[in-house]
């Protein structure tokens, strides 16, 4: 079962909080504990992420789908109504060697997205934004290197292999490309789901089992978190074998949000049950 579940949660699209995957993982989990467990809890909070609204790149009049990176610190890069235009100018992964015979001023480069931080060379060479091309495989330590903690305005952006190809095409032809970046920071919805197993001999002593079912990435349109998605499967599937094993203390199941977010959710869920209130005054 652990397995379908992955299977579920991959096909959202993306679980980020804010973006429509995450709230369809929220039902799943909310109608999954409400067949398996005695009681579900849902605590509900806000935060502000960043969101994309749709980006896309216009080349000849065609227009392509895009996806923003994430920002540089809070900066997101959005680009104003009329976008970004420049030459487009594929330089392979943009080290000095592949800049070197280009005029980088004032274009808009197209770069592998395996290309370590050459990005930041693009900036400090005058290029207008560079549009990474979707690899074949890639790592963290390639993914942690697309954004910096420092407010720098400086648009990245995203494009399938296929797309890439395209523009590939445009870029030895000489062509303007014209970038809209449409990410900014939005106040949102999200929640912890507690599905809760009643222990048959002491009820009152409690055992909290938890995972994240949110998931990041540099992209955050396009994050199916396969890793993130194996701890909240598991969790369910713990949460189906305990209610048909009944435990003598009682579990709570908790699906925690906003893992990536700073460990918003995680400091919601202590906030609420440890420190609020209510829990300081024994009730």
């Amino acid at each position: 079962e652990i397995l379908s579940l992955v299977g579920n949660f991959t096909s959202l699209g993306s679980r980020v909080v804010g973006y429509p995957g995450f709230y369809t993982a929220e039902e799943i989990i909310k109608s999954y504990f409400s067949r398996v467990a005695d009681k579900v809890i849902i605590q509900n909070y806000t935060l502000a992420v960043p969101i994309d609204e749709g980006t896309y790149v216009i080349v000849r009049g065609k227009k392509f789908p895009a996806y923003a990176l994430w920002p540089n610190g809070p900066v997101t890069s959005k680009t104003p109504p009329s976008g970004v235009s420049g030459p487009l100018v594929y330089v392979g992964k943009g080290g000095l060697r592949e800049l070197d015979g280009h005029i980088v001023n004032g274009s808009i480069l197209l770069m592998e997205f395996n290309s370590g931080d050459n990005w930041r060379l693009a900036a400090q060479f005058g290029a207008k934004a560079v549009i990474f091309i979707e690899p074949g495989y890639t790592d963290k330590f390639e993914v942690l290197k697309k954004a910096i903690p420092i407010p720098v305005h400086f648009p990245r952006i995203y494009v399938e292999t296929h797309v890439g190809d395209i523009l590939k095409e445009y870029a030895s032809n000489n062509s303007i490309a014209t970038i809209h970046v449409n990410m900014r920071w939005k106040l949102v919805d999200a929640s912890n789901i507690i599905g809760v197993i009643r222990g048959t001999e002491y009820p009152d002593d409690v055992i909290v089992v938890t995972a994240h079912y949110d998931s990041w990435s540099i992209v955050p349109s396009k994050s199916p978190g396969t890793q993130d998605a194996i701890g909240v499967s598991a969790l369910l599937s713990l949460a189906k074998y305990f209610s048909q094993h009944r435990p003598k203390r009682t579990l709570w199941f908790a699906a925690i949000s906003s893992y990536w977010e700073g460990l918003a959710g995680a400091t919601e869920f202590v906030e609420q049950n440890l420190y609020s209130s209510a829990n300081l005054n024994g009730t």
